[in-house]
């Protein structure tokens, strides 16, 4: 995971630092085009685990990790509509568990870009997974969750081609996949994070 994560932050540097146009006049709110934004960051947040997290009670854990992906779509006079896919590199650690997660988003968004500063945008991830490696003692096991969310952001451009963004992420899962079994996960389990990341939203 870690040399994906390395791979995709030199595409995505290389990208912009040959763009001839990183340093043009932003698109006007009135243009049309094709959007490609990749995306890297970091979201930090919790979820609950309950009696399907493996927990005796009700109890609160904190997560957190490196984010990244994309969102390609298309402009019209300032409104965006496309599809969204987010991957990345979450962990925690509960009870002595240490757990790695591999989140995969698919989502569709709306948003709007005015031109100037500001971006907004609403995501809602049509499908949701959450692949966990766990050890404990020395043994390791690995499930992956599924279920659906959605994603909520605010984007400030400090250059033409490069938005800081604020952000939180709610994915709820209802199922789960282990060793070739799926189960209903009743309560669900229920992750929400904030993110801060930096996206190069190119149109063409």
């Amino acid at each position: 995971m870690k040399n994906k994560i390395v791979k995709f932050a030199i595409i995505t540097f290389s990208t912009v630092l040959f763009s001839p146009s990183l340093f043009a006049r932003g698109e006007s709110a009135g243009s049309s085009g094709f959007l490609l934004e990749p995306y890297v960051g970091y979201s930090t947040g919790s979820w609950t685990c309950g009696s399907s997290g493996g927990c005796s009670s009700s109890t609160t854990v904190t997560v957190s990790g490196v984010t990244f992906g994309g969102r390609l779509g298309y402009e019209l006079n300032g409104f965006l509509f496309g599809a969204d896919y987010t991957s990345g590199s979450w962990s925690d650690s509960y009870n002595g568990i240490s757990d790695k997660y591999t989140p995969s988003d698919i989502g569709i968004f709306i948003g709007y870009d005015s031109g100037t500063w500001f971006r907004g945008f609403v995501t809602y991830n049509v499908s949701s997974s959450l692949s966990d490696s766990a050890t404990q003692g020395g043994a390791s096991a690995s499930l992956t969750a599924t279920g659906t969310g959605f994603k909520v952001g605010l984007g400030y451009r400090v250059l033409p081609y490069l938005s800081v963004n604020l952000e939180y992420l709610s994915d709820v899962y209802t199922k789960e996949k282990q060793n070739g079994n799926t189960t209903s996960l009743s309560p669900s389990v229920t992750y929400g994070l904030f993110g801060l990341s930096v996206s190069f939203p190119f149109m063409f």
